[in-house]
């Protein structure tokens, strides 16, 4: 039977312990000595009210906490849409975790395929799970929802208006999105596969000038070209100016596009949004792209970017102890598999790694890539277009670099913020991914942007919301990660 393990301080802690009772789960804990919480009086206290709670000796609010995670087998930790950042406590939560080597998963309780990310996580229904999140004068109304929330994950059930995190019927695009997928509907012009690759490129950069927002102002970007293993790498630096995190910080971002598609400069209002919205430098790479250079070209071009950032960083400036890996769609993908190419071999770990709706599973075994198989911006025929041209016709199922899901090892990898999108056939790859990571120790931050599609944050002059939404979310993430020790 599965034990829960929770302080009791919290909104998501006092629902842990009530649903715990509720279902007649074995629960426990530590809590302070004496009388406390936010809307408990005093007396009696929870132990009075939750008796298998332990009360500590006179210590710190840290301590507490680090004691409450040693006692779990695995940590998962509720948020609402504010994100992680919104309760410093469930932060140091989430960084005891990994300091621990335990493995942690962030979830939104906002987030259509919360219950079946949440119930991939813990795997049965043995062993003992810590549940934390943040105080209800932190995150309004969270212990509502952590509690009808957990009421279904630990007996098994569905949660209201919700199928598994599935996209259906019931889970509705929101107003901005269905009026993009109205006018791409009726908008003339051949679909992308079936145009040869340069045609489509061309395309591909003139929706894209439509749907980005008006680009943020930082101090200057410039073109530059440094050796690669294989071909020369051309990158674009971005450089902030004053404030944020210090120039000395670094991003390294990769674009999507299936490695077909995009470039440098498709991407390069959302590398100036990175930069502007951190403080830090952001290189932005121009990996060779299929099918002049088939797979696995782009993995080896990102794998050889990353490792000269981190060696060659300190003789322009840079920290080498702070950056991060971001990739958008298929450069998710590559950013994923360049961090496992490169796990031990680099100048200092990699600070983190940022995930935006990745590509991670060319099988396409998962309910979503059946169940939004048609949707809009990139149904199966486009899919498979950008396969063909990768991969050719032999497909190498067998190769992590194209599947990073057969990797078997994912411990010792940084930091993850995954973002999917509920009606993105990509949407279960990343939560699957997430879940592995977790399971490793790796402290993972994960998010399912309701009622929005695959590419929104090229789209932030249509879908406004989503992108404002999560523009915000990553920002805090990219910060609290870049921030000096």
């Amino acid at each position: 039977m599965l034990k829960i393990v929770t302080g009791g301080q919290t909104g998501v802690d006092r629902a842990a312990l009530d649903v715990a009772v509720e279902l007649d789960l074995p629960y426990g804990g530590w809590c302070p000595k004496g009388g406390w919480a936010e809307d408990l009086p005093n007396p009696p206290g929870l132990l009075a009210l939750y008796p298998h709670l332990r009360a500590t000796p006179d210590s710190d609010p840290g301590e507490r906490t680090e004691w409450n995670v040693r006692d779990s087998e695995r940590l998962l930790i509720l948020v609402d849409s504010a994100g992680i950042a919104a309760s410093k406590g469930t932060v140091f939560a989430r960084d005891c975790a990994g300091s621990l080597g335990k493995p942690c998963l962030v979830i939104d309780l906002d987030a259509g395929d919360a219950l079946a990310t949440a119930q991939a996580f813990i795997r049965g229904d043995e062993g003992t799970l810590g549940i934390g999140g943040p105080r209800e004068s932190e995150a309004p109304g969270i212990y509502a929802k952590a509690r009808a929330f957990l009421r279904a994950l630990l007996q098994g059930g569905h949660l209201s208006a919700r199928e598994d995190g599935r996209a259906s019927p019931r889970l509705k695009l929101d107003r901005e999105a269905e009026a993009l997928l109205h006018w791409a509907s009726s908008a003339p012009g051949a679909p992308l596969w079936s145009l040869p690759p340069d045609e489509a490129r061309d395309e591909y950069r003139r929706v894209l000038a439509k749907t980005e927002i008006r680009p943020p102002e930082i101090r200057e970007a410039a073109d530059l070209v440094v050796p690669g293993d294989e071909a020369p790498l051309r990158l674009r630096r971005y450089v902030p100016g004053a404030g944020g995190t210090g120039a000395e910080a670094a991003i390294l971002f990769v674009h999507g596009g299936g490695c077909v598609l995009g470039d440098i400069e498709s991407h390069d209002v959302l590398c100036r949004t990175l930069c502007h919205d951190t403080g830090a430098t952001v290189f932005s790479l121009d990996y060779r792209l299929a099918p002049e250079h088939p797979f696995p070209a782009a993995v080896e071009d990102t794998v050889a970017a990353l490792q000269w950032l981190s060696g060659e960083g300190p003789s322009i400036g840079l920290d080498r102890e702070r950056i991060i890996v971001v990739g958008d769609s298929a450069g998710g993908g590559l950013a994923a598999v360049a961090l496992h190419e490169t796990k031990g071999r680099l100048g200092a770990p990699v600070r983190g790694q940022a995930l935006i709706y990745p590509a991670l599973d060319l099988r396409g075994r998962l309910p979503s890539r059946r169940d939004l198989g048609e949707h809009f911006p990139i149904p199966r025929d486009l899919i498979q277009w950008f396969f063909g041209h990768y991969f050719g016709l032999a497909w190498p199922i067998a190769d992590p670099r194209a599947i990073p899901a057969l990797y078997e090892d994912y411990t010792g990898l940084p930091p993850a913020l995954i973002i999917t999108a509920s009606h993105d056939p990509l949407r279960d790859e990343g939560a699957e991914y997430a879940v592995a990571l977790a399971a490793a120790g790796v402290p993972v931050d994960y998010q399912c942007c309701e009622g929005t599609i695959h590419g929104f944050m090229n789209m932030g002059r249509v879908l406004r919301g989503a992108h404002g939404r999560t523009r915000k979310r990553i920002a805090a993430w990219l910060n609290e990660r870049l921030r000096t020790s």
